[in-house]
Formats: C-alpha cells, sequence, structure tokens
C-alpha cells in the first residue's frame, strides 16, 4: 500500500549520473517519483536530480527502487532520499497545479508544451 497520493506529470526531469540525462516524469508523490526513461537504470543507484521548470528550480536526491521494461521506454521508480519535508510539498503542489493548468489550457483548444504551461502557471502566481 502506497504511504502518498501519486499525481500523473509530464515535466522534465535533469538526471546527472555519467551524464546529465533528461528524462520525463510519469508521476509524482511526497516520497518519490516514477520516471519515463528511454534507458534502464541500475537499482539501487543513487543520483543527483532537478525539475528545471518549478521556481526556484527544485534539486535533490534520488535512489532507484525498481526499473520495469514498458515495451517502448522503461518505467523507472524513484525514492527521494533526505527529503525536506516543506520543500517536497511546495514541488508536488506545484507539479499538480502546472498539470492542472496544462489540462485545462487543451481542453480550451490551446496547443502549448508542458514546459509553456510551466510558464504561464508560474507568471500567473507572481501576480496573486
Amino acid at each position: 500500500m502506497r504511504t502518498f497520493a501519486r499525481y500523473n506529470a509530464h515535466l522534465p526531469v535533469e538526471i546527472a549520473m555519467q551524464n546529465t540525462e533528461t528524462e520525463r516524469l510519469a508521476s509524482i508523490s511526497y516520497g518519490g517519483m516514477q520516471l519515463d526513461s528511454d534507458i534502464p537504470m541500475e537499482v539501487g543507484k543513487t543520483f543527483d536530480f532537478s525539475l528545471p521548470v518549478i521556481n526556484p528550480e527544485f534539486h535533490a536526491l534520488g535512489k532507484i527502487k525498481w526499473n520495469r521494461n514498458a515495451g517502448d521506454h522503461y518505467d523507472v521508480g524513484v525514492e527521494f532520499v533526505k527529503r525536506d519535508k516543506n520543500l517536497t510539498e511546495v514541488l508536488v503542489e506545484q507539479v499538480y497545479y502546472i498539470e492542472q493548468y496544462y489540462s485545462e489550457a487543451r481542453k480550451q483548444g490551446r496547443h502549448l508544451s508542458i514546459e509553456d504551461a510551466a510558464d504561464e502557471w508560474l507568471e500567473e502566481q507572481r501576480y496573486l
């Protein structure tokens, strides 16, 4: 049974292992995230990651808990290591609201990327 609620997400995640890779979030919770990756990742490996579209840019440490071949990509489960509870809450809330903004924009017939939706949402928050 999950400890935390999980939210679907599609934002880019930059991962620093041997090289810096950009992967895509599939979902996120207060305890970790699932990535859609083009490459398999070693279970148990710890790495630095960031979400560059979050403001301020979020940096943390993650540990790969599981890795599954999903046909055209790999599903990768990542646990947040040494997470700051307050920063993690801000991260998950921002991701949730950005995804909601993106979904509403698409329903209105707007064709924008998730990165553009994040920029617009963050800009709107500056004036609230």
